[in-house]
């Protein structure tokens, strides 16, 4: 029983101190990321230490999505809200390749995340130990 019990609840605390003690120490010689994939040979993260960012940032981003967004006419005949997710890897120039719907909700609203996305500008790119590298992301809609 203590076996089972330092697998399944100690040893993964233990192993989250040591990532929260890395993140919050900026000298610490180990710097995280996690390799997801590779593409042509070239490794996907999904997380950098600069992670991709819209350009602007968040509020432009945001102002981007409001200015963009079109509500379906199937959503509003039958009420529906909800989150799409969609996924996608943002190129080493910036641009946003294979978008992927994850979290569908239906009705018309994938399509329209899925548009949103591929109106994207490029993005200011991941960067891992100073290195421009591809990284997957995920955007949530809100509908």
């Amino acid at each position: 029983m203590k076996t089972i019990l330092f697998f399944f609840f100690l040893f993964p605390l233990s192993l989250m101190a040591q990532l929260i003690k890395i993140e919050k120490d900026p000298d610490s010689p180990v710097k995280p990321m996690m390799l997801v994939s590779v593409s042509d040979g070239k490794p996907i993260f999904s997380w950098v230490e600069q992670m991709p960012q819209f350009p602007g940032g968040e509020r432009k981003l945001a102002k981007f999505l409001r200015q963009n967004v079109t509500y379906t006419p199937e959503a509003k005949a039958a009420n529906i809200h909800g989150q799409v997710v969609v996924q996608f890897v943002v190129d080493l120039d910036g641009s946003i390749l294979d978008p992927e719907v994850i979290g569908k909700l239906g009705y018309g609203l994938d399509e329209e995340a899925l548009r949103l996305i591929n109106l994207f500008p490029k993005f200011e790119p991941g960067r891992q130990n100073g290195q421009i590298v591809l990284v997957r992301c995920k955007q949530v809609f809100e509908f």
